[in-house]
C-alpha cells in the first residue's frame, strides 16, 4: 500500500499491511514508519505517526525523541515548534509541550494564539506565576474585542485554577479604591465576584465598567 493510504488506517490495520509488504527494507510496522520518515524527513505527520506508534507500545522516551524530530533543524520553524507542542500536549507530555511552545514563542512572541495556548499549558502545569506573565502578553496583543475577551477569560482562569480568587479580588478592589483600575480590571473583578456568587457587587463593577467605556 502507499504511504498516504496506509497512514490513514488504524494502527492494527497498518501492522497487518506492513506484514504483507515484500520489500526487505520494511518488514514490520515500526520499520514502515521509520522508512517513511527516512524518505520524507520534512513531513511532520510521519514523525507524529512514528511517535504515536512507539507511545502505544509504552516506549515513551523513544516516542518523545521521534516527535522531537518534527522541529529538528533544518525544520525548526515556529510553526513546527507549535505543532510539536500540540502533539506533546495531546499525549500528556506537559513539560515537553511547554518547552516546545517556548521555542515557538522565541521567534513569534507577538502571536496571540501561541501565547494563549502557552497560558493553557502553564495552567495545566500549575505554573501560575508564569501563566500570569503570559496573560500580560495576551493583554498587550489583544487588538480586537474577541481577543480582549479571550485574554480576560485566561486571566480569570489563572485565578480560579490557582485558588487565588479572593486574593485577586482584594488586589483589584484596592486598585479601584485608588482610582487606578482599568476597564479590564473592572471586568475581571466582576467575573471573579460572580465566581464567588457575589452578584450584586459584580453588577456594580459591570456598571462602572460600562460607564467608563460604554462602547466596549
Amino acid at each position: 500500500p502507499s504511504f498516504s493510504k496506509w497512514f490513514g488506517s488504524p494502527i492494527k490495520k497498518r501492522e497487518q499491511d506492513a506484514a504483507e509488504l515484500k520489500s526487505p527494507l520494511v518488514t514490520t510496522a515500526e520499520d514502515f514508519y521509520r522508512e517513511a520518515v527516512r524518505r520524507s524527513p520534512g513531513v511532520p505527520q510521519y514523525h507524529e505517526y512514528l511517535g504515536e506508534f512507539l507511545h502505544a507500545l509504552g516506549r515513551k522516551e523513544q516516542a518523545t525523541a521521534a516527535w522531537a524530530e518534527i522541529a529538528a533543524a533544518p525544520h525548526n520553524t515556529a510553526e513546527n515548534w507549535h505543532r510539536l507542542a500540540e502533539v506533546y500536549n495531546n499525549f500528556g507530555y506537559v513539560d515537553e509541550a511547554v518547552a516546545a511552545w517556548d521555542n515557538s514563542l522565541a521567534s513569534q512572541a507577538d502571536n496571540f494564539s501561541y501565547q494563549n495556548l502557552q497560558v493553557a499549558l502553564l495552567i495545566k502545569k500549575k505554573d501560575y506565576d508564569l501563566a500570569l506573565a503570559h496573560v500580560a502578553q495576551l493583554d498587550r496583543l489583544a487588538d480586537a474585542p474577541l481577543l480582549e475577551e479571550k485574554a480576560l477569560q485566561r486571566r480569570v482562569e489563572v485565578a480560579t485554577s490557582s485558588g487565588r480568587v479572593d486574593e485577586e479580588i482584594d488586589r483589584l478592589r484596592r486598585l479601584r479604591a485608588e482610582g487606578r483600575a482599568s476597564v479590564k480590571d473592572l471586568w475581571a473583578t466582576a467575573l471573579l465576584l460572580a465566581h464567588r456568587m457575589r452578584y450584586v457587587e459584580a453588577a456594580d463593577c459591570l456598571s462602572l465598567a460600562l460607564r467608563s467605556a460604554p462602547d466596549d
